[in-house]
């Protein structure tokens, strides 16, 4: 099975970025990133197993997007 996620920055500061996520425009997803440890916790989740797994794969994204540096306004996954 295939996946596309879109990522867009909500706000960020020196402890945090807010980011929500998408496959489409109907429904969207938010995730944090601590950006001192590079833990993401989803704050709202998509609905239904496929919801899971994007939000799965948005956190893996911004802990990619982390270690390569400054957090991107925009980034996405696809599979």
């Amino acid at each position: 099975m295939a996946f596309y996620v879109r990522l867009r920055k909500l706000r960020e500061d020196s402890a945090m970025a807010q980011y929500s996520f998408c496959a489409d425009e109907q429904e969207a997803g938010e995730a944090v990133i601590d950006k001192h440890s590079g833990e993401v916790t989803v704050t709202r989740a998509l609905s239904g197993t496929t919801g899971e797994a994007l939000g799965m794969r948005a956190a893996a994204r911004l802990r990619t997007e982390w270690r390569r540096g400054p957090m991107p306004d925009a980034t996405e996954w696809a599979s």
